[in-house]
């Protein structure tokens, strides 16, 4: 079922990957997100193909990130305070 009139962020996309990495069905995790199934194996697919800048909200052209996904989730943890593969 197509959920509408909301994007879903980058903190719930992420949510969704760890989710799936501990082994919840998709259709849980659109349950849960409240997003549809087909968004999740959308970002789960993107993640595999891109790590974590291929499913993050696309912004305007410009410079392409010089942070790798290592630098990305470190960056992540300073600003949230937590590990958010933990």
């Amino acid at each position: 079922m197509a959920k509408k009139g909301r994007r879903a962020t980058n903190e719930e996309r992420l949510a969704a990957i760890q989710m799936y990495d501990n082994e919840l069905t998709a259709d849980r995790i659109a349950e849960i997100l409240n997003v549809g199934r087909s968004s999740v194996f959308g970002w789960i697919s993107r993640y595999r193909e891109g790590g974590l800048a291929s499913i993050s909200t696309k912004f305007a052209s410009g410079r392409p990130t010089v942070l790798d996904d290592s630098e990305m989730i470190r960056l992540f943890t300073m600003i949230n305070g937590k590990d958010p593969r933990a």
